[in-house]
């Protein structure tokens, strides 16, 4: 199935005037039904729930497969990472697995492959309930039924293996850092106020992800800090070269952030005990040094955390502005 591209499922033509200026009598065209194939790619596409709930009516009209329409619900989830809703719709994926017909399949070239998202499905259910040893057993299953997805399974056992090492790490509030602007030691209590809570941001001026997130980290920084959560920005990028990139990108959006920015401490970086693997990177502690969230800033985690910290704390709705980030130079 070709998904290159969007879709138009109707097409609508008009009647070209005549050379010698004369009007032709209106015409209307029936609206050119769709193919099976253009039905599974707009099935596949669709943008938003209402969307695919539209192409699934009129897909269900046109005689596709019930199995093709789930396994479009199926990816639809996926990507809008919507682990619940994965989780919750393996009942229905369990009830197609004894009759699936790889004929009728959109995407899956095998039974195994249709049998380990079902695996899958439940492998996010024990995530949702903190069911970690389920959560091995299904997801060990999901590999060994199709290692060619490995792509998806991969970042959920990641990011197991990271909450249970965060659940034994406490971070030293006396951990030394320096100011960016002017190099001054601080501890990270000191840095933080006092506050109860603080949000570490960790990020670099070479990350195109950290500028396109420039907008919501703007306003998030701003909405903690009116709800007294401390904001410390962590320069996280190693490279020698990179302190005066830093500098030039700190200086033009300073003014705009309710934060601290800091240098990671060289001995025993913060970015290392945090176990960074990318930037940008949120982590929100406790002063008592335990940590509450360590991810993306996208991850609907971290709101439910801020929101047990501070109640009154609400969402910024930001559509980002992108700004480029500085080039890191050639090596």
């Amino acid at each position: 199935m070709n998904t290159s591209g969007p879709l138009a499922l109707f097409i609508s033509a008009a009647i070209l005037c005549s050379a010698s200026g004369q009007e032709p009598a209106a015409t209307v065209e029936e609206p050119v039904k769709p193919t099976k194939e253009e039905l599974l790619q707009a099935l596949f596409e669709a943008q938003g729930l209402p969307a695919l709930e539209a192409t699934i009516k009129t897909a269900r009209a046109s005689g596709v497969s019930e199995q093709a329409i789930l396994e479009a619900r199926f990816v639809y989830l996926v990507d809008q990472g919507n682990n619940a809703a994965i989780g919750a719709i393996a009942p229905e994926l369990e009830t197609f697995a004894p009759n699936f017909k790889v004929a009728e399949s959109a995407i899956f070239t095998v039974k195994e492959e249709f049998l380990a998202i079902i695996e899958y499905a439940h492998a996010l259910t024990a995530l949702e309930i903190d069911d970690h040893e389920s959560f091995k057993k299904h997801i060990k299953e999901a590999f060994w039924l199709s290692p060619n997805q490995a792509t998806a399974f991969a970042p959920h056992i990641e990011r197991l293996r990271l909450q249970e090492a965060m659940a034994n790490l406490k971070i030293d509030f006396q951990l030394r850092l320096t100011t960016q602007e002017d190099n001054k030691a601080l501890t990270l209590a000191e840095v933080s106020g006092g506050a109860d809570y603080v949000l570490l941001h960790f990020w670099s001026p070479w990350s195109e992800e950290c500028a396109a997130f420039l907008g919501d980290f703007i306003a998030t920084s701003n909405e903690l800090a009116k709800n007294g959560i401390a904001v410390v920005s962590v320069f996280a990028e190693s490279a020698p070269d990179a302190a005066p990139d830093a500098a030039e990108f700190l200086a033009s959006v300073k003014e705009q952030t309710a934060c601290q920015w800091v240098n990671d401490n060289p001995d025993q970086p913060l970015a290392r005990e945090l176990r960074l693997a990318n930037v940008p990177t949120f982590a929100l502690i406790h002063k008592d040094g335990r940590v509450l969230f360590n991810g993306h800033p996208k991850e609907g985690d971290l709101w439910k955390q801020l929101k047990i910290a501070s109640p009154k704390i609400i969402r910024p709705e930001v559509a980002p502005a992108p700004s480029p980030p500085i080039e890191a130079p050639n090596p």
